[in-house]
């Protein structure tokens, strides 16, 4: 038997989810070995891996409803992703304003961070829904 479509969207997400955050956390010790932002507490897994998971599922739950409203919800949702991540940075950037220990290189190993959890959570979602124009 088929499994029904959100079940599938679910399972993509958390699929996504898991390695999105694993590719995020190996971010981690990197940053640290090279220094980059001591004391910078947004390099630490517990806010990596939870803020990674948290946006891939928050995603997952926006491809779903994408799926439903859109004829082509791959196109839609990673336009949607794209002004996400844009959206999603802007916090990152306040903090070398708002964060004694946060460095321009800091600060840009987290969006690359949320870079990996777009990337991957597009990838991994809406492969196999049809065209994306």
């Amino acid at each position: 038997m088929p499994v029904p479509r959100y079940r599938r969207i679910a399972l993509r997400g958390l699929v996504a989810a898991v390695v999105a955050a694993l590719l995020n956390a190996a971010l981690v010790p990197v940053a640290r070995t090279l220094a980059i932002a001591p004391g910078f507490e947004p390099i630490a897994y517990p806010p990596v891996v939870f803020l990674t998971v948290l946006g891939v599922l928050a995603g997952t739950a926006v491809f779903a409803a994408v799926t439903r409203l859109s004829t082509t919800p791959g196109a839609h949702f990673t336009q949607l992703a794209m002004v996400a991540l844009a959206l999603s940075v802007v916090p990152d950037v306040l903090l070398l304003f708002a964060d004694e220990n946060a460095t321009v290189t800091g600060v840009l190993v987290l969006v690359l961070m949320h870079v990996v959890a777009a990337l991957v959570a597009v990838r991994v979602l809406v492969r196999g829904v049809g065209p994306q124009h």
